[in-house]
């Protein structure tokens, strides 16, 4: 399954039709991104210093335990970490960082889950992305199956969006993933445009 059954956007009703005004003011569009997939090669995302050399507990900083403190982050990746196999480790924590990238490019009402969930779309696992608490994006990492694309697929990370990121994004949020993708040498997989008629079409022609 690559996206909910029940969307985000039914539920907050009024709200997108406005979110979309503003995007349509804003970018002088009538057409937004309703839908992004993308894949990178995990050889292009590199683990942050950070990641790969954490320093000693008697020399880090003190976590706020706010999600936009890199030590909380680094806490919660070593949390997500110690959950996977071996093999697994490093894919999590590419996966991880891609995450935070792409939620610090949606605006400040992303983040990345803190649980390592079921993958999607042959994906061993997937990280959410989240506003409000709810999914509506994730990273895909791992590679489920026998097939001889295995190993093809596992040297990658994935990143699907929903509507429900794409619509409540910071304004100009496709310019700042399109740097995303670009510094990660990623390849768009899919990009659907949406064109709303909010007041309707005469009829008749």
């Amino acid at each position: 399954m690559s996206r909910p059954t029940k969307s985000l956007l039914v539920l907050d009703g009024d709200q997108v039709k406005l979110r979309l005004l503003a995007e349509r003011q804003h970018a002088k569009s009538v057409v937004h991104v309703d839908w992004v997939r993308f894949t990178c090669l995990r050889r292009n995302v590199a683990p942050s210093v950070d990641r790969l050399f954490p320093l000693p507990g008697a020399v880090r900083t003190e976590s706020t335990g706010s999600i936009w403190d890199e030590q909380t982050r680094l806490e919660t990746l070593g949390r997500l970490i110690a959950t996977m196999p071996d093999c697994d480790q490093s894919a999590s924590s590419q996966a991880f960082d891609l995450g935070w990238t792409v939620a610090d490019a949606l605006g400040p009402d992303f983040k990345v889950g803190e649980e390592v969930k079921k993958g999607h779309d042959f994906y061993d696992f997937r990280l959410c992305i989240e506003r409000n608490g709810v999914e509506c994006g994730w990273v895909g990492f791992g590679y489920t199956g026998k097939s001889e694309h295995k190993a093809a697929q596992a040297a990658t990370l994935h990143v699907n969006l929903f509507g429900a990121a794409c619509t409540f994004a910071a304004h100009a949020w496709n310019e700042r993933l399109a740097d995303v993708i670009d510094a990660n040498e990623g390849h768009l997989t899919r990009c659907d445009l949406a064109l709303d008629f909010f007041d309707g079409l005469p009829g008749g022609h």
